[in-house]
């Protein structure tokens, strides 16, 4: 099995980057998703939990269907999870101060999504205080 958590943030291929980021027509890379397929092997399963928008462009699907791979996906289902994750935070077993690296105000909301977008100043996870003062 290869498990595809990435999604269209993934860094993709030229073509992908000149049809998504210039063109508009991809809704991100999908290079994670074709090295899931190429990685697995035949009459494997290929989980996927990264998120991708429509439309799916430039997907190996020839050769997933070539060789017979059976694709599992779905969105994390944050209503049943959300309150045995708090659980674990509120008792300490995990740790998330580490993971927030941006604290931004609500007008700075696009440089949020660039930074992040860009990987930029180690961003790995920016929360948005709209009661925070500029």
């Amino acid at each position: 099995m290869t498990i595809d958590a990435v999604g269209l943030e993934a860094s993709g291929s030229a073509a992908q980057r000149i049809l998504g980021v210039k063109g508009k027509l991809t809704a991100g890379s999908t290079s994670a998703l074709n090295m899931a397929i190429h990685a697995t092997r035949r009459g494997g399963n290929v989980s996927v939990i990264g998120v991708y928008g429509p439309p799916g462009n430039l997907v190996d699907i020839g050769s997933a269907m070539n060789k017979g791979l059976t694709f599992r996906m779905n969105q994390c289902n944050v209503h049943r999870s959300l309150p045995h994750l708090l659980e674990h935070i509120r008792a300490g077993r995990i740790e998330t101060k580490s993971m927030i690296t941006h604290r931004l105000t609500l007008d700075q909301v696009p440089k949020a999504y660039d930074m992040f977008a860009r990987k930029q100043d180690n961003c790995i996870k920016c929360v948005i205080d709209p009661h925070a003062q500029a």
